[in-house]
């Protein structure tokens, strides 16, 4: 499942202790693109030549389709969550832009509680 896969990948970020080496762009980078994927995938859409702009615009109207058939969206709480988050990343990734520590120690955690309140309940 979507979430499952995305919660294995933050743990091989998560031993890759990228932020104790100083591998923050890296760290950003790997961090959004496991977000952006699990988003993809639980919405069912393509997005890898998308800005972030672009890909959370695409998201406003598309509801995730899950194994009970339901659509569900994000709430806009999730959606400001999504758009920060990924807004950071792009800022370390292309504006060099350095984020508190206490920021890069709370990326993993945010990514990981993100997924888990966005899974589709049993």
């Amino acid at each position: 499942s979507p979430w499952q896969i995305a919660l294995e990948r933050l743990e091989n970020l998560k031993r890759k202790n990228f932020p104790q080496e100083g591998k923050i762009k890296e760290y950003y980078t790997q961090l959004s693109d496991i977000l952006r994927q699990y988003v993809e995938d639980l919405f069912h859409i393509k997005s890898p030549e998308m800005t972030t702009p672009e890909f959370l615009w695409h998201l406003k109207d598309v509801p995730a389709l899950h194994r009970s058939g339901a659509g569900r969206d994000l709430t806009e709480s999730q959606k400001n969550v999504l758009r920060d988050f990924l807004n950071t990343c792009d800022l370390v990734k292309f504006a060099r832009y350095h984020p508190p520590v206490k920021d890069v120690e709370e990326g993993l955690s945010l990514a990981e509680k993100f997924i888990k309140e966005t899974k589709p309940n049993p």
